[in-house]
C-alpha cells in the first residue's frame, strides 16, 4: 500500500470496532509500516514552525494542516486535539473550535480514567497495597483538579454575563482593574 490515508489508523480501529479483528490485522499487514503518517512528527513539526523565526517558507496554514492531519491519524490520542485546540485558541482566535477540541481531548481523559478505574477495581488491592495509596492519592487530585475547573468556570461565566448585562463584551485592560481597587 504505496498511498497512506491520513486517517489509516482510525480506518483500523473502525474495523475493529465492527468484531472484524482479523481484518484488521489484514489491514495492519498491507501498510508499509515507514509510510505511515505519525501525529507526534506532524506536531513537532507543527510547534518548531511556530518557534522558528523563519520557519524554513512555511506558513501558519501549514501548521494547521499538520495539525488536522495529526487528529485524523489518530483521533483517540489526547496530544493532537491539545495542540489543536491551543493552535485554534491562540493563532486563530477561534474559540469554538478550540472549545471543541479540548472537549474532544477531556472525552478522551475521561474515557482512560474510567477504563483505568475499571482495572484497578477488578484487581485485588492486598496484591499491589504499595501502589494502592498512590492511585488513591492521583485519584484526589484529578477530583480536586475537577473541581477547581468547574469553579473557574463558573467565575469566568458569571463575570461575562455581568459585562454582557452591562453592555459591554469588552474586557477591561489590567490598568483599570488596577484603579478600580
Amino acid at each position: 500500500m504505496n498511498d497512506i490515508s491520513p486517517n489509516i489508523l482510525s480506518d483500523v480501529r473502525e474495523i475493529a470496532k465492527k468484531g472484524n479483528y482479523d481484518g484488521a490485522i489484514a489491514a495492519l499487514d498491507k501498510i508499509d509500516k515507514s509510510k505511515i503518517p505519525n501525529p507526534l512528527v506532524n506536531i513537532l513539526y507543527s510547534r518548531y514552525i511556530q518557534l522558528s523565526e523563519t520557519g524554513q517558507g512555511r506558513e501558519l496554514d501549514d501548521v494547521h494542516k499538520l495539525l488536522v492531519e495529526a487528529v485524523e491519524t489518530d483521533n483517540e490520542s489526547l496530544r493532537p486535539h491539545i495542540e489543536l485546540a491551543f493552535f485554534h485558541s491562540a493563532i486563530q482566535d477561534d474559540e469554538v473550535s478550540a472549545s471543541k477540541e479540548f472537549l474532544t481531548a477531556l472525552n478522551i481523559i475521561k474515557d482512560s480514567l474510567s477504563e483505568c478505574i475499571e482495572g484497578i477495581l477488578q484487581m485485588d488491592p492486598y496484591r499491589f497495597h504499595e501502589t494502592w495509596k498512590d492511585i488513591e492519592a492521583l485519584l484526589d487530585t484529578i477530583k480536586g483538579i475537577s473541581g477547581n475547573a468547574i469553579e473557574q468556570m463558573d467565575a469566568v461565566h458569571k463575570e461575562k454575563s455581568e459585562r454582557h448585562r452591562n453592555g459591554t463584551n469588552e474586557e477591561s485592560p489590567p490598568e483599570a482593574d488596577a484603579k478600580s481597587e
